[in-house]
């Protein structure tokens, strides 16, 4: 298993971005193993998908990721696991993450699992 971060799926989805060759190459080694993305993840991607391509693509990529035919396992946050990253942002300040970062950096500890991200901050942070 492996956790997918928004800026992973943005360079997928988008192919001019300056990491798509990179990401369809990772795609390509973790064919196969089930991917988990966070509903935080899939607000992200809407916003950016929609906000640098189009509405249309938005809604494509996501209703794709969210399909029972996906490979991809949805993570909800519950109350206390929604505390426990509030828990974590705090006791990480200052920084410059975002809620939905902090989210994964967690997710990431507590299930042992890698993140496939191009965010160098995040990397930083899930290698300490």
């Amino acid at each position: 298993m492996i956790i997918l971060d928004t800026s992973f799926l943005v360079a997928y989805f988008r192919t001019n971005d300056v990491h798509h060759a990179g990401s369809v190459s990772l795609a390509k080694e973790h064919a196969g193993e089930k991917m988990v993305v966070t509903f935080l993840v899939l607000q992200e991607l809407i916003n950016i998908l929609n906000r640098k391509a189009s509405t249309a693509l938005a809604l494509e990529k996501v209703k794709l990721l969210t399909s029972p035919d996906s490979n991809i396992e949805l993570f909800k946050l519950d109350e206390s696991y929604s505390e426990e990253v509030l828990e974590l942002y705090e006791r990480l300040a200052p920084h410059t993450f975002s809620y939905t970062d902090v989210s994964l950096i967690h997710l990431s500890k507590e299930l042992e699992l890698p993140v496939l991200t191009f965010d160098k901050d995040l990397e930083k942070a899930l290698a300490a």
